[in-house]
């Protein structure tokens, strides 16, 4: 997850997934992953998740709320986590 300095997504990048063939690797593709960009701390949940990929779709969402805590913790606030 990249974020800009004000807190939006730049980017993500899926690392790997352990889902069904056909299901967990298509958050691999950019209209999965592209639905982030732009997307802030307050809205970035906002998505349509892929049906039957429920686990990778929550291993994004836990990613950028990670990426969100370290920036805050960077900017000198609290982390979320």
């Amino acid at each position: 997850v990249a974020l800009t300095p004000d807190g939006k997504i730049v980017d993500c990048l899926t690392v790997s997934e352990a889902e069904t063939d056909g299901l967990g690797d298509a958050c691999a593709n950019e209209s999965f992953y592209g639905q982030f960009v732009g997307k802030n701390e307050t809205n970035y949940a906002e998505i349509d998740g892929i049906s039957g990929a429920t686990m990778t779709t929550d291993g994004y969402k836990q990613a950028i709320q990670r990426a969100f805590s370290a920036l805050n913790t960077l900017n000198g606030g609290e982390s979320n986590e």
